[in-house]
Protein backbone atom coordinates (compact mmCIF):
# COMPACT_ATOMS: atom_id res chain seq x y z
CA UNK A 1 0.00 0.00 0.00
CA UNK A 2 1.42 3.44 -1.30
CA UNK A 3 0.91 6.88 0.62
CA UNK A 4 1.65 9.42 -1.54
CA UNK A 5 2.33 13.14 -1.05
CA UNK A 6 3.21 14.80 -4.67
CA UNK A 7 2.70 18.55 -2.88
CA UNK A 8 4.49 17.38 0.26
CA UNK A 9 3.70 16.69 3.43
CA UNK A 10 1.63 20.17 3.82
CA UNK A 11 -0.16 19.23 0.84
CA UNK A 12 -3.27 16.90 -0.23
CA UNK A 13 -2.14 13.00 -0.19
CA UNK A 14 -4.23 9.68 -1.12
CA UNK A 15 -3.43 5.99 -0.66
CA UNK A 16 -3.01 3.83 -3.72
CA UNK A 17 -3.01 0.27 -3.85
CA UNK A 18 -3.16 -0.48 -7.94
CA UNK A 19 0.48 0.34 -9.25
CA UNK A 20 -0.05 3.21 -11.90
CA UNK A 21 -1.00 1.63 -15.40
CA UNK A 22 2.49 4.10 -16.51
CA UNK A 23 4.61 2.06 -14.19
CA UNK A 24 7.81 0.72 -16.24
CA UNK A 25 7.70 -2.52 -17.56
CA UNK A 26 10.42 -3.60 -14.62
CA UNK A 27 8.45 -2.86 -11.93
CA UNK A 28 7.67 -5.88 -10.05
CA UNK A 29 4.08 -6.06 -8.69
CA UNK A 30 1.83 -9.37 -7.53
CA UNK A 31 -1.79 -9.61 -9.06
CA UNK A 32 -4.42 -9.93 -6.48
CA UNK A 33 -8.13 -10.63 -6.49
CA UNK A 34 -10.10 -7.92 -5.18
CA UNK A 35 -12.64 -9.08 -2.57
CA UNK A 36 -15.11 -6.07 -2.85
CA UNK A 37 -14.13 -4.90 -6.65
CA UNK A 38 -14.99 -7.07 -9.65
CA UNK A 39 -11.18 -6.60 -10.50
CA UNK A 40 -7.13 -7.42 -9.57
CA UNK A 41 -5.10 -5.14 -7.89
CA UNK A 42 -1.53 -5.03 -9.22
CA UNK A 43 -0.06 -4.23 -5.99
CA UNK A 44 3.68 -2.99 -6.28
CA UNK A 45 6.73 -4.81 -5.08
CA UNK A 46 10.53 -3.26 -3.95
CA UNK A 47 12.91 -5.82 -4.42
CA UNK A 48 16.12 -3.45 -5.38
CA UNK A 49 17.08 0.32 -5.14
CA UNK A 50 15.15 1.19 -8.59
CA UNK A 51 11.96 -0.28 -7.55
CA UNK A 52 12.23 2.14 -4.34
CA UNK A 53 13.19 5.03 -5.91
CA UNK A 54 10.92 5.08 -8.60
CA UNK A 55 8.13 4.94 -5.76
CA UNK A 56 10.08 7.95 -4.57
CA UNK A 57 9.64 9.54 -7.39
CA UNK A 58 5.81 9.20 -7.49
CA UNK A 59 5.81 11.30 -4.08
CA UNK A 60 5.48 8.26 -1.70
CA UNK A 61 6.82 9.22 1.85
CA UNK A 62 5.00 5.73 3.40
CA UNK A 63 4.95 2.03 2.37
CA UNK A 64 2.87 0.14 4.67
CA UNK A 65 3.81 -3.90 3.17
CA UNK A 66 1.61 -6.59 3.99
CA UNK A 67 1.89 -9.14 6.79
CA UNK A 68 2.22 -12.36 4.16
CA UNK A 69 4.63 -12.36 1.38
CA UNK A 70 4.19 -12.32 -2.61
CA UNK A 71 4.25 -16.29 -2.51
CA UNK A 72 1.88 -17.27 0.02
CA UNK A 73 -0.68 -14.11 0.61
CA UNK A 74 -2.91 -16.41 2.94
CA UNK A 75 -0.49 -17.30 5.72
CA UNK A 76 0.80 -14.43 7.81
CA UNK A 77 4.45 -14.50 8.32
CA UNK A 78 4.02 -11.71 11.21
CA UNK A 79 1.65 -11.53 14.55
CA UNK A 80 1.90 -7.92 15.23
CA UNK A 81 0.86 -5.35 17.72
CA UNK A 82 0.47 -1.85 17.27
CA UNK A 83 0.75 0.39 20.70
CA UNK A 84 -1.47 3.65 20.49
CA UNK A 85 -1.18 6.25 23.64
CA UNK A 86 -4.03 8.72 24.49
CA UNK A 87 -2.90 12.10 23.65
CA UNK A 88 -2.61 12.98 27.65
CA UNK A 89 -0.17 9.90 28.22
CA UNK A 90 3.54 9.83 28.06
CA UNK A 91 5.28 7.90 25.69
CA UNK A 92 6.42 6.31 29.24
CA UNK A 93 3.68 4.18 29.36
CA UNK A 94 3.94 3.27 25.66
CA UNK A 95 7.52 1.54 27.06
CA UNK A 96 5.89 0.46 30.18
CA UNK A 97 3.08 -1.42 28.22
CA UNK A 98 5.80 -2.35 25.46
CA UNK A 99 8.16 -4.00 28.42
CA UNK A 100 4.92 -5.70 29.90
CA UNK A 101 4.14 -7.32 26.41
CA UNK A 102 7.71 -8.62 26.16
CA UNK A 103 7.17 -10.63 29.41
CA UNK A 104 3.80 -11.87 28.12
CA UNK A 105 5.00 -13.17 25.30
CA UNK A 106 7.76 -14.71 26.84
CA UNK A 107 5.61 -17.23 29.09
CA UNK A 108 4.12 -18.32 25.47
CA UNK A 109 8.34 -18.87 24.51
CA UNK A 110 7.27 -16.47 21.98
CA UNK A 111 10.38 -13.68 20.54
CA UNK A 112 8.73 -9.90 19.75
CA UNK A 113 10.99 -7.03 18.27
CA UNK A 114 10.32 -3.76 18.55
CA UNK A 115 10.40 -0.58 16.22
CA UNK A 116 9.13 2.58 16.52
CA UNK A 117 5.87 3.66 14.41
CA UNK A 118 7.63 6.73 13.50
CA UNK A 119 4.97 8.77 15.01
CA UNK A 120 3.12 8.11 18.70
CA UNK A 121 3.51 4.60 19.28
CA UNK A 122 5.31 1.51 19.05
CA UNK A 123 5.24 -1.53 16.86
CA UNK A 124 6.08 -5.23 18.01
CA UNK A 125 6.63 -7.34 15.33
CA UNK A 126 6.62 -11.43 16.51
CA UNK A 127 7.89 -13.58 13.15
CA UNK A 128 5.95 -17.02 12.54
CA UNK A 129 6.69 -19.80 11.15
CA UNK A 130 4.55 -20.31 7.93
CA UNK A 131 1.65 -22.28 7.94
CA UNK A 132 -0.72 -19.96 10.02
CA UNK A 133 -3.75 -18.62 8.54
CA UNK A 134 -5.11 -15.35 9.49
CA UNK A 135 -7.58 -16.01 11.70
CA UNK A 136 -5.61 -18.13 14.00
CA UNK A 137 -2.43 -15.76 13.80
CA UNK A 138 -5.48 -12.85 15.18
CA UNK A 139 -6.53 -15.35 17.66
CA UNK A 140 -3.49 -15.35 19.12
CA UNK A 141 -2.48 -11.98 19.25
CA UNK A 142 -6.19 -11.52 20.67
CA UNK A 143 -5.33 -13.85 23.62
CA UNK A 144 -1.77 -12.38 24.33
CA UNK A 145 -3.19 -8.83 24.29
CA UNK A 146 -6.00 -9.41 26.93
CA UNK A 147 -3.57 -10.39 29.12
CA UNK A 148 -2.27 -7.76 28.77
CA UNK A 149 -5.04 -5.13 29.43
CA UNK A 150 -6.05 -7.41 32.38
CA UNK A 151 -3.23 -6.62 34.90
CA UNK A 152 -2.81 -2.92 32.97
CA UNK A 153 -5.49 -0.66 33.59
CA UNK A 154 -3.88 1.57 31.53
CA UNK A 155 -4.45 -0.71 28.14
CA UNK A 156 -7.66 -1.16 26.44
CA UNK A 157 -8.23 -3.20 23.14
CA UNK A 158 -11.59 -0.98 22.69
CA UNK A 159 -11.72 -0.25 18.98
CA UNK A 160 -14.38 2.69 18.68
CA UNK A 161 -12.83 6.03 20.15
CA UNK A 162 -15.58 6.50 22.33
CA UNK A 163 -14.82 2.99 24.06
CA UNK A 164 -10.95 3.66 25.40
CA UNK A 165 -11.06 6.86 27.21
CA UNK A 166 -7.83 7.72 27.78
CA UNK A 167 -6.20 4.43 28.02
CA UNK A 168 -3.16 3.12 25.32
CA UNK A 169 -4.86 1.23 22.17
CA UNK A 170 -3.16 -1.69 22.26
CA UNK A 171 -4.35 -2.78 18.66
CA UNK A 172 -4.07 -6.49 18.48
CA UNK A 173 -7.14 -6.51 15.22
CA UNK A 174 -4.75 -4.96 12.31
CA UNK A 175 -3.98 -8.82 10.94
CA UNK A 176 -6.27 -9.55 8.69
CA UNK A 177 -5.59 -10.02 4.63
CA UNK A 178 -4.67 -7.12 3.07
CA UNK A 179 -4.34 -4.97 6.11
CA UNK A 180 -1.08 -3.46 6.88
CA UNK A 181 0.91 -1.97 8.91
CA UNK A 182 3.56 1.26 8.43
CA UNK A 183 6.89 -0.41 7.05
CA UNK A 184 10.19 -0.22 8.69
CA UNK A 185 12.72 2.76 8.10
CA UNK A 186 9.58 4.17 6.22
CA UNK A 187 9.97 7.78 6.74
CA UNK A 188 6.87 9.97 7.90
CA UNK A 189 4.71 13.04 7.33
CA UNK A 190 5.59 14.61 10.12
CA UNK A 191 7.57 17.96 11.35
CA UNK A 192 11.44 16.55 11.85
CA UNK A 193 10.83 13.66 9.11
CA UNK A 194 10.70 10.87 11.89
CA UNK A 195 11.34 7.14 10.83
CA UNK A 196 9.69 4.14 12.03
CA UNK A 197 13.00 2.22 12.93
CA UNK A 198 13.86 -1.16 14.87
CA UNK A 199 14.68 -1.11 18.40
CA UNK A 200 16.94 -3.63 20.22
CA UNK A 201 15.06 -4.37 23.64
CA UNK A 202 17.42 -2.71 26.09
CA UNK A 203 16.50 0.74 23.92
CA UNK A 204 13.12 0.94 25.24
CA UNK A 205 13.06 2.48 28.71
CA UNK A 206 12.26 5.77 30.03
CA UNK A 207 14.51 7.28 27.90
CA UNK A 208 13.23 6.38 24.62
CA UNK A 209 11.95 9.28 21.99
CA UNK A 210 10.20 8.29 18.52
CA UNK A 211 11.51 11.76 17.64
CA UNK A 212 15.21 11.15 17.88
CA UNK A 213 15.17 8.49 14.90
CA UNK A 214 14.57 10.64 11.74
CA UNK A 215 15.91 11.00 8.29
CA UNK A 216 19.20 12.69 9.47
CA UNK A 217 20.70 10.27 11.73
CA UNK A 218 19.04 7.03 10.35
CA UNK A 219 22.79 6.30 8.21
CA UNK A 220 24.84 6.37 10.95
CA UNK A 221 22.51 4.20 13.06
CA UNK A 222 22.32 1.59 10.43
CA UNK A 223 25.90 1.69 10.03
CA UNK A 224 26.28 1.72 13.77
CA UNK A 225 23.97 -1.05 14.68
CA UNK A 226 23.28 -2.99 11.46
CA UNK A 227 19.79 -3.92 10.74
CA UNK A 228 18.11 -4.50 13.69
CA UNK A 229 15.06 -5.60 11.89
CA UNK A 230 16.85 -8.58 9.96
CA UNK A 231 16.29 -11.31 12.78
CA UNK A 232 12.47 -10.87 11.67
CA UNK A 233 12.71 -11.97 8.68
CA UNK A 234 14.13 -15.09 9.25
CA UNK A 235 13.09 -16.15 13.06
CA UNK A 236 10.17 -18.57 13.21
CA UNK A 237 8.00 -18.68 16.34
CA UNK A 238 5.85 -21.53 17.15
CA UNK A 239 2.01 -20.58 18.32
CA UNK A 240 1.42 -23.60 19.67
CA UNK A 241 1.80 -22.62 23.45
CA UNK A 242 -0.64 -19.73 22.97
CA UNK A 243 -3.44 -21.93 20.77
CA UNK A 244 -3.43 -23.67 24.01
CA UNK A 245 -5.76 -21.26 25.55
CA UNK A 246 -9.33 -21.38 25.65
CA UNK A 247 -10.60 -17.63 24.29
CA UNK A 248 -12.14 -15.29 26.69
CA UNK A 249 -15.38 -14.39 26.10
Amino acid sequence: MLVRYPDGITGKHFYQKNAPDFRPAWLPVTPVPSSTENRTIAYCRVEDLADLLYLINLGVIEIHPWLSRAGSLDTPRYLVFDLDPHPSQPFTTVVGVALLLKEALASFGLTGYPKTSGSTGLHIFVPLKPGYDYATVRRCAVTIAQFVARVDSRVTLARPLRARGRRLYLDCWQIGFGKTLVGVYSPRPLKGAPVSTPLAWPEVTPALRPEDFHLKNIPDRLARTGDLFQPVLTTENDLTAVLRIEPAG
